[in-house]
């Protein structure tokens, strides 16, 4: 990276991966960096995956990633997030309203995965139960499968090897 271009790192995969963990320690490794959890950009209750609370959750991430992207000192902007459900369709939507705002970034998605063992183990450690364990197992894990974004499988890695490789994989240096 150089150039003055931004970079908006995207950080996905299943439900309980280790996306957000990894994001929190990226954010301290990368000079001039924010990071923006996409689970606030959607909590809200009751929930519902209707059109009233996509537009808000869009509306939230792409204000959070452009006031980060329009900020001079902030070269990287890091981004959580699962592209399950509607999820996809949200960051079309916010990557759309970036583009359309005129913000120069240059997008750098990524994916984490893990061996299923370890993938369920972290789950438990998160303190989720069996049916949200077996929901994220049987409707997260293998839409990634098709997915093109760089893969990095955490599996047996600590939180800083992994950020290492995700440095090492975006080619960013510290």
């Amino acid at each position: 990276l150089g150039g003055g271009v931004k970079s908006l790192i995207l950080v996905c995969g299943p439900n309980g991966v280790g996306k957000s963990t990894a994001c929190r320690a990226l954010v301290e490794a990368l000079p001039a960096a924010a990071y923006v959890d996409s689970d606030w950009c959607r909590c809200m209750h009751p929930f519902a995956w209707d059109e009233e609370t996509i537009g808000v959750i869009r509306a939230n991430m792409a204000a959070l990633l452009g006031n980060y992207l329009r900020a001079e000192r902030i070269e990287h902007v890091i981004l959580s997030y699962g592209l399950h459900g509607p999820r996809r369709r949200i960051l079309d939507g916010v990557l759309g309203a970036l583009e359309a705002e005129g913000l120069a970034f240059r997008f750098r998605p990524l994916l984490l995965a893990c061996m299923l063992a370890e993938h369920v183990a972290r789950l438990e450690a998160d303190g989720r139960d069996e049916a949200r364990i077996r929901r994220a197992i049987e409707n997260t894990r293998d839409l990634y499968a098709a997915c093109d974004y760089p893969l990095i499988d955490t599996t047996g890695l600590t939180v800083p090897e992994t950020v290492e490789r995700i440095i090492q994989v975006l080619g960013t240096a510290r």
